[in-house]
């Protein structure tokens, strides 16, 4: 899927070393799990993420990349949690942080949920400490929900109605 100046393709069996380029970065992880993964760990999520992008078909982890230059910068995730309710998040590369894809991964998720007829719900789970991804979220519409933990992880999980 194409919007604006990004594209969105789901992550292929090809495509670790991109996955491990984010999830081994300190400063990516350090709001997200804390810390680093380890290629074993790596290994073990990424096959998750296969797992889930072969099973729904409007669901799942993708690279995401400018157009029309192609570069990657991060991940974007659509997750069904439950029926009518789909977890929205995104990771992106330093190199590219400050610079509005955050808000661009966001908007698009919000538009490619809406489309979606079987969802009602999105919801976006944050460190409390990331104020950027506060701001993206509470531009897209999100309200604050909960505060609480999450894996013994402080974490703010925001929601936005679809209809």
């Amino acid at each position: 899927m194409k919007f604006d100046k990004l594209s969105f393709e789901k992550f292929g069996k090809g495509d670790f070393d991109l996955y491990f380029q984010l999830v081994s970065d300190e400063n990516v992880m350090i709001m997200i799990t804390g810390r680093p993964l380890s290629r074993t760990e790596a290994l073990t999520k990424f096959k998750q993420v296969l797992k889930i992008n072969e099973e729904r078909s409007q669901f799942g982890y993708y690279t995401v990349r400018t157009n029309p230059e192609e570069h990657f910068i991060g991940l974007a995730k659509l997750v069904l949690i439950k029926d009518g309710e789909a977890e929205a998040g995104y990771m992106l590369l330093p190199a590219y942080w400050g610079k509005g894809y955050g808000t661009l991964i966001s908007q698009s998720l919000i538009k490619y949920s809406e489309g979606i007829e079987s969802l009602k719900t999105l919801i976006a789970i944050i460190d409390p400490e990331n104020q950027a991804s506060k701001r993206i979220l509470e531009k897209g519409g999100f309200k604050l929900d909960e505060v609480g933990e999450i894996e013994r992880l402080p974490a703010e999980i925001y929601r936005l109605p679809l209809r």
